[in-house]
């Protein structure tokens, strides 16, 4: 590598995040979200939608999963597919179409309306129908390339859930619609003979919503809800008999034939063996989960998916069943890390807590084994020193990158702290509540207790130096500050109006310049030590919120689900992202590489773009697809940047890891990666016009 040249990280991940993304979501591999709808082509090749835009899809019968489409702010409510290959899946406004079994999904353009798409069905690869909220009905014949709007009204708020057509003219679709008290609780039935030109709503009375819609024959449907609503018509939807399988609420129904059929409550599957007439056999699938949808692969093989990424298989035709997934990843908070590989994670607050170790940068996580002393619930590293806190109480101390772990008791057996810092390898404070504030000065050896005269409940603190530190009181939400190392404080509130605002995290980029971030939103900033605040910046929202600067006019703020980033000092703040989840904890290695952990197991990286020694390089596109990858890539540049003549693979420390030189062979080259291990990898491209960057995951 050419002395004085750093890499140039692009920061578009292709493929997974839009060009505005800096931040990687890199674990968990599949997003995690509520699974709303399944539909398996055989036993093994299936797809499961949901919540955040999943898309996943297994050939192997659900034992393993591929992503193949996510979106923070997209949720998907339907899929359904006419073969292995071309499939649709419909949610938040959107229509995803695939050809080739889910390696791409194209979003067809629908007509303008107003409201959600819920449910899609076809009945061959041309024809086929979309309903969702506010009477929204949308037809196609040409498998999508054109969507014509039915209908779409929001007089009367009929949201339609369900869709389903016998033929090419007679089709029902099914929902709730406003009752007289502004609940969506009243279920109804529309019915068409016309192929959805026009509707006419059946005559019926039912206080509860229908949740599914199913033609068994040309002749035969059902419909099942809430309230355990379950209806059957011999005539195509005109008039329905009410048919008692108990009182639960029915989400989704299958027939094998004319006789065999299965109902799916929220946890369990009904079933009938006389065409309907008697529900009296159950099958319980699980009480963990709120199940929403289920499909039957063939007349043994069955799949049923719900709340919390949950998904469940049954092989012997829905008598027992087995959990594939489900259940939500452990909170990644207290996030840091020694290097770029070797990371630690703990849930701070949990009495469960299991401290998390990564050794890959991130992308996987394992329970720790090797400290010794556990399980902890506080973990803080500075540079090569790290701290550990358990409940004996006890304090682990590591000064060499964790080769190597101390033990020093602390006070107050069974007292948790709410939280720690260590200024120095030897100064370091532990504070909780009812005015608990302990001082070490000797590297956590002994321990000196700082009183108060006022009853405070410290949840937070940040010390700039010894001397000079900062705790934020939960009863009063006062910020009060020393610069004696405790033996005297002061102390500030901050308003808006007469409102009171909560402080979350302090930061100091020096001795003088300092900022404060809220629950609220606002964040308020010194330049002079602490001693005055002025409001500097308002979010709207701070949740969580913390602020980060890496030098003295770039910097990182985060609250909620989003997060900020500033060139200027925090006059301005750009690049807003959505990562889905609430994010609790942020870790900065170096200017160019942080994380960010939060809510299920949502652990995201950032690397930066960065030069040095040979000016800014051009940002023109790399393709790399599959990205995320497992064996073979292919990476592809422009027309208009020339052939490529070299390539070059580097991996997070900077180390080549694969080369390929003298190419000549246009702009197209595949490359093996198949030998690599899972991680994040940089991948270089020379052509004539220059060198062009872009990131490579490897699975």
């Amino acid at each position: 590598m050419k002395k004085g040249y750093l890499l140039i990280v692009f920061i578009t991940l292709f493929g997974i995040s839009n060009a505005q993304d800096e931040w990687n979501i890199i674990h968990p591999d599949i997003p995690h979200g509520d699974h709303k709808d399944v539909f398996f082509v055989s036993k093994d090749k299936g797809w499961v939608v949901g919540t955040k835009g999943l898309i996943k899809f297994t050939e192997d019968g659900g034992n393993t999963w591929q992503l193949q489409h996510s979106g923070a702010q997209e949720a998907l409510w339907s899929t359904f597919f006419v073969s292995e290959n071309e499939g649709w899946a419909v949610g938040w406004s959107a229509i995803y179409h695939t050809e080739d079994g889910g390696l791409t999904w194209t979003r067809q353009q629908r007509p303008p309306l107003f409201g959600d798409l819920t449910d899609v069905y076809f009945l061959n690869p041309d024809t086929g129908w979309i309903v969702g909220t506010y009477k929204t009905a949308l037809k196609t014949v040409n498998g999508g390339a054109t969507w014509t709007k039915l209908s779409n009204a929001l007089i009367g708020d009929y949201w339609y859930f369900s869709v389903n057509f016998a033929d090419y003219l007679h089709g029902l679709a099914v929902g709730s619609k406003a009752s007289d008290d502004g609940y969506g609780n009243d279920g109804f039935i529309m019915i068409t003979d016309d192929g959805g030109e026009t509707w006419e709503e059946v005559s019926l009375e039912s206080s509860n919503p229908f949740e599914a819609v199913l033609f068994t024959d040309s002749l035969t449907a059902w419909v099942c809800g809430s309230g355990g609503e379950l209806r059957k018509s011999t005539d195509r939807g005109q008039t329905w008999t009410a048919v008692d399988a108990g009182y639960n609420s029915f989400n989704d129904i299958h027939f094998f034939d004319n006789n065999r059929g299965l109902l799916l409550d929220g946890s369990s599957l009904h079933f009938t063996f006389d065409g309907g007439n008697t529900w009296d056999s159950t099958s319980l699938i699980s009480y963990s989960y709120s199940l929403r949808r289920f499909s039957a692969a063939d007349d043994t093989t069955l799949f049923a998916v719900g709340y919390a990424a949950s998904t469940f298989r049954s092989t012997d035709g829905g008598s027992t069943w087995e959990k594939l997934s489900g259940g939500t990843p452990a909170r990644m908070n207290g996030i840091c890390f020694f290097n770029p590989l070797d990371g630690f994670a703990v849930p701070v607050y949990s009495m469960a807590s299991k401290l998390m170790r990564t050794n890959d940068g991130g992308y996987t996580w394992v329970k720790d084994t090797v400290i010794e002393d556990g399980p902890f619930y506080m973990i803080r590293i500075n540079g090569q020193s790290g701290y550990l806190l358990n409940d004996v109480p006890q304090l682990m101390k590591t000064t060499n990158g964790g080769e190597n772990w101390t033990a020093f008791d602390v006070p107050d057996p069974g007292f948790r702290f709410a939280d720690m810092a260590f200024p120095t390898e030897t100064t370091g404070y532990l504070c909780g509540k009812s005015n608990t504030l302990y001082k070490t000065v000797d590297g956590g050896v002994n321990w000196t207790a700082i009183t108060f005269s006022n009853e405070y409940d410290f949840r937070k603190m940040y010390f700039y130096d010894e001397n000079r530190g900062w705790l934020v009181d939960d009863i009063t939400d006062k910020l009060l500050r020393t610069t004696s190392g405790g033996n005297s404080w002061t102390f500030t509130q901050f308003q808006d109006g007469a409102d009171v605002l909560e402080p979350q995290c302090i930061f100091f980029k020096n001795e003088e310049e300092g900022f404060v971030t809220t629950k609220e939103g606002p964040v308020f900033k010194t330049t002079d030590g602490g001693d005055n605040w002025s409001e500097f910046f308002d979010f709207g929202w701070g949740y969580s919120s913390e602020i980060y600067f890496t030098t003295d006019l770039e910097g990182w703020y985060h609250g909620g689900w989003k997060v900020y980033h500033t060139f200027d000092g925090g006059e301005t703040w750009v690049n807003e992202q959505n990562l889905g989840e609430t994010i609790y904890s942020m870790f900065f290695l170096d200017k160019n590489t942080g994380w960010l952990g939060g809510d299920k197991g949502l652990v995201a990286t950032y690397a930066s773009t960065v030069s040095a020694g040979e000016g800014q390089q051009s940002r023109s596109l790399v393709l790399i697809f599959p990205n995320p990858a497992e064996s073979q890539v292919e990476v592809s540049v422009p027309d208009e940047q020339g052939q490529i003549l070299n390539l070059t693979v580097y991996d997070v420390r900077g180390r080549k890891v694969r080369q390929l030189t003298g190419l000549n062979a246009g702009n197209r080259v595949r490359v093996n990666v198949s030998e690599l291990p899972g991680g994040l990898y940089f991948v270089e491209v020379e052509t004539g016009s220059g060198r062009y960057f872009a990131r490579l995951v490897k699975r």
